[in-house]
């Protein structure tokens, strides 16, 4: 098909993975942009910008429209959740993480709904000993945290 504009851009669809885990690198998703079944090409039809991507929280993908899609713009939401275990969510299991599931659990410090995320290594829905133990033995060496 051949295309005619002005289009805004986010009359376009947009295909990618918005969640990610963060293993200590900036998290780039590839975007597929389609516009009435076309596929539109990144750098010629649009450009992509990764904000707050290189930690873990909630990032944004700004898709700005090029040529036929000048002037315009979608902004896409990216979820980057830590990798379990990685309680202090700067990218490696290391004796943070220990640590602060140390004082969760003891109940001397409170964790956020991402930290509680990677805390809960036995994927049960609450901080406990088994996860507790395993973050422990993680830190020691002898254990590995399945991440799937």
């Amino acid at each position: 098909g051949h295309l005619t504009g002005p289009v805004d851009i986010s009359d376009c669809t947009f295909e990618y993975e918005d969640t990610a885990v963060y293993y200590g690198k900036e998290i780039t998703p590839e975007v597929k942009v389609t516009f009435n079944g076309i596929t539109l090409t990144e750098g010629k039809h649009y450009t992509l910008t990764y904000t707050d991507n290189s930690a873990c929280g909630y990032a944004k993908i700004t898709v700005t429209g090029l040529e036929l899609f000048d002037g315009s713009e979608k902004t896409l939401d990216l979820t980057i959740y830590p990798q379990y275990g990685d309680v202090n969510m700067n990218g490696s299991l290391d004796a943070g993480d220990y640590l602060m599931t140390k004082r969760a659990f003891l109940g001397t410090y409170t964790l956020n709904e991402m930290q509680l995320r990677a805390a809960d290594v036995n994927r049960n829905g609450k901080l406990d000993a088994s996860d507790y133990l395993m973050i422990k033995r993680a830190f020691l060496g002898t254990y590995v945290i399945p991440q799937d």
